[in-house]
């Protein structure tokens, strides 16, 4: 062969070349695309079948929004995310425990009654019930307590009418049932200046 045949033959098969390689299909993205020479038809074929792979990859993720959120075009539709409530927590001011004092009573009281009143006559006292169980089973809590009420007008040297008993004292006696009340109670006797007699429990 002579050198000009040779240079022929290397002409035509970079040619040749130049018509075998082809530029792959490229996805479209925001993102930068890449550009892949390919030398072979087989290897075209695997750079389609990847990007056909992306592309279906990319369809099934939008029918999943679509679905979910009920929007079509999904890429186009923004997803509005619920706004997070600002909660405030106020912090409750923490109540100091009162350190009793060794002179001082637990209880003061004067501050039993909603209306500040002063009492002349305070005194502790343990009130015998049993006599309520010579009644009737289901007369025993209302014969506890008229009986509660004869006591404190007794040692109050006041009328039955002006004794008032506490309602904590009441729900006490009937805490067990008409049939079942205390046989005995511990109570504190308060006496206002007007002759007003107030059981309290003790």
């Amino acid at each position: 062969m002579t050198e000009q045949a040779a240079q022929g033959l290397q002409k035509g098969k970079t040619e040749e070349k130049d018509e075998k390689e082809a530029v792959a299909p490229v996805e479209k993205t925001s993102e930068k695309a890449e550009v892949v020479v390919v030398n072979s038809p087989d290897k075209l074929e695997a750079v389609a079948k990847k990007v056909k792979e992306r592309l279906a990859a990319k369809k099934a993720e939008q029918n999943a929004i679509e679905r979910t959120t009920g929007v079509k075009n999904a890429e186009k539709a923004e997803v509005k995310k619920p706004e997070e409530k600002k909660v405030e927590v106020k912090k409750q001011e923490e109540k100091k425990p009162e350190v009793k004092k060794p002179g001082e009573k637990a209880v003061d009281l004067n501050k039993v009654d909603s209306k500040k009143v002063e009492y002349v006559l305070q005194r502790k006292a343990v009130v015998p019930l049993l006599k309520a169980y010579a009644k009737p089973a289901k007369k025993r809590a209302r014969a506890a307590i008229i009986l509660l009420r004869k006591f404190g007008a007794r040692h109050g040297k006041t009328a039955i009418e002006n004794v008032k008993i506490d309602e904590k004292l009441a729900s006490f006696i009937n805490s067990r049932g008409a049939k079942k009340p205390p046989k005995k109670l511990k109570v504190t006797l308060l006496k206002d200046k007007s002759g007003n007699v107030k059981l309290v429990p003790a």
